[in-house]
């Protein structure tokens, strides 16, 4: 009877740890469906990514929600489509600084709190500049990263020349490259939270520009929105952004090498994918699009590359809770969208200075071309304008 006992107390303790998985998800900026040696890169050289593939799952067919950073960013927060949080643009630096995420949605890390889990997110955020719209606010007990599109790997400044490295709900520096900032700030989480269950969320910077590795010199001076920017001095871009591929991948190996020390590992589930698809620099690896606004279809999007690994089977993790099925229909519901339902054939673009209504715009006159725009619509939603107004 006492080895029973012991054998069921062992075994619930079993059950617990496969109930309640640790998570580390893992976000590139930028990469390209063929960024890594496993996807058939022949430059690039990412031998620790790769050997997640090879022990776990690697999508050939994964989609992101959207084709630009808060879109993608905001659907992944909620699990939802992310017309229905009304982040459907990029919120820039120049022009966004007083919009982001609203508390009222739900996120996958409040909903992993609920679990009982520590939460964490390292890196970029991009759904919202002011404190108030920041990781902190919206599930995650630590944070440390930028709030920004992007920065100076080294100086960590934004590219409207403010300051954007943050620690909790302040802004505070930590000298160093940002990709190791970040893989230093996830070991160090991970070695504190080791008995778990944790959840910590690495969004890279890497590879979106600047394009910066390690040697390369910090230029970004703060300038707070005044001014010009400054110029990047010339690089050898394709060396460099093989070496800011690289190092993500040296950083992945070093937190999968902690796991197996903290003998963590095979309770851990790891995933790893891009947010969109590469900038128009950046080769899409035989698919036809990039990283641009779009006009799509029911659920195209960004194809891009995703990999996961768990050894043990079972999870227990639910959805971000929002539970008004929007996981299922596109494009929003009547009270953001006067009533319209969810037509397959619908062309809706972010009319924003990078000039997505022209690219939308050239695509449905395309489409119509060659005879595939019939039951196509536009809908435009820029700034101080109504939603549906025609282009």
């Amino acid at each position: 009877m006492k080895w029973k006992a012991l054998g069921i107390a062992v075994l619930a303790a079993w059950v617990k740890a496969v109930a309640a998985p640790n998570i580390i998800f893992i976000m590139a900026d930028d990469l390209g469906y063929g960024g890594l040696s496993c996807y058939g890169n022949k430059v690039i050289r990412t031998p620790h990514l790769d050997a997640l593939a090879g022990s776990g799952v690697k999508c050939t067919d994964f989609h992101s929600n959207g084709a630009v950073c808060s879109p993608t960013r905001a659907a992944l927060m909620t699990g939802r489509y992310q017309q229905r949080s009304g982040i459907e643009g990029v919120i820039t630096a120049a022009g966004h600084r007083e919009v982001g995420l609203a508390l009222e949605e739900k996120t996958m890390a409040e909903a992993m709190k609920k679990l009982g889990y520590a939460t964490a997110l390292f890196g970029k955020w991009h759904l919202g500049y002011e404190a108030r719209f920041g990781p902190v606010k919206q599930g995650f007990d630590e944070f440390r990263g930028f709030v920004s599109g992007n920065v100076d790997y080294h100086t960590h400044i934004d590219q409207e020349g403010f300051f954007d490295w943050w620690q909790q709900d302040q802004k505070k520096d930590e000298k160093g490259y940002l990709t190791d900032l970040i893989t230093e700030d996830a070991l160090d989480f991970i070695e504190r939270k080791k008995d778990g269950p944790f959840f910590v969320v690495l969004h890279h910077g890497a590879p979106h520009y600047p394009l910066q590795d390690r040697e390369t010199p910090g230029f970004r001076k703060v300038r707070n929105g005044e001014g010009r920017r400054a110029p990047q001095p010339k690089v050898d871009r394709e060396a460099v952004y093989v070496k800011m591929v690289e190092i993500m991948d040296e950083g992945v190996g070093r937190i999968v090498a902690q796991l197996e020390e903290l003998k963590l590992r095979e309770n851990t589930l790891i995933v790893f994918c891009s947010d969109n698809g590469p900038a128009m620099s950046v080769s899409p690896s035989g698919l036809r699009g990039r990283k641009r606004p779009v006009v799509r279809r029911w659920s195209s999007g960004a194809r891009h590359l995703q990999l996961a690994r768990r050894s043990s089977e079972g999870s227990g993790v639910p959805h971000s809770g929002n539970d008004d099925g929007s996981h299922a229909n596109f494009p929003g519901d009547g009270r953001r969208h006067g009533g319209v339902g969810a037509p397959i054939r619908r062309a809706r673009c972010h009319c924003d200075p990078q000039g997505g209504g022209d690219r939308a715009r050239a695509t449905l006159l395309a489409l119509q071309r060659r005879g595939r725009g019939e039951g196509w619509r536009m809908e435009a939603y820029p700034p101080g304008r109504e939603e549906g107004a025609s282009l």
